[in-house]
């Protein structure tokens, strides 16, 4: 008795070889591009709202899982229909989820970042009126100072990652 799944993958792979054929054949033939099959869009849309509900993405708001799955969409129809290769690749699925996978990822980097600017401003404003009437006091917002913290971290070590040498950089002076 086979397990049911949400995506059958052998149907995906065939729509996408159809899909595929007939890219190629307006192509050749000088036409638009041709629309995916409702069934590829069916199976993207389930894939993206079936991947935000992984463990590792239980902790973000719905409000950024709202910005995600449409994101994972995007990304999907822009690059993964047009890029797909039936001959090199024999799971749509797999393909789908990795190119949703790293477009979350994209998007929790964007929202960190705005975060980021919006806290930082906040505090530098905090600061000011405080300043302003020499009521300043350390410690009134832990958690903006941490996630302050922790992005400006994060930054520092991606930089530090950016300017480490490669290959026959270490041995040039």
């Amino acid at each position: 008795m086979s397990k049911k799944h949400y995506v059958n993958n052998k149907l995906l792979q065939e729509e996408m070889i159809k899909y595929q054929q007939s890219l190629r054949d307006c192509a050749s033939q000088g036409k638009e591009e041709p629309r995916a099959s409702d069934y590829i869009g069916k199976c993207i849309l389930d894939i993206a709202n079936r991947y935000s509900t992984k463990p590792k993405f239980y902790s973000y708001s719905k409000a950024w899982k709202d910005e995600m799955i449409p994101d994972g969409i995007e990304n999907c129809i822009k690059y993964g229909l047009k890029n797909y290769n039936p001959e090199k690749f024999f799971n749509p699925l797999a393909y789908f989820t990795e190119i949703i996978h790293w477009s979350f990822v994209r998007r929790i980097k964007r929202e960190k970042k705005e975060q980021y600017k919006k806290l930082k401003c906040q505090i530098d404003n905090e600061l000011l009126e405080k300043l302003a009437s020499n009521k300043y006091m350390s410690n009134e917002n832990e958690i903006a100072d941490h996630l302050i913290k922790d992005f400006e971290a994060k930054m520092i070590e991606d930089k530090k990652k950016r300017n480490v040498k490669k290959g026959i950089e270490l041995f040039i002076e």
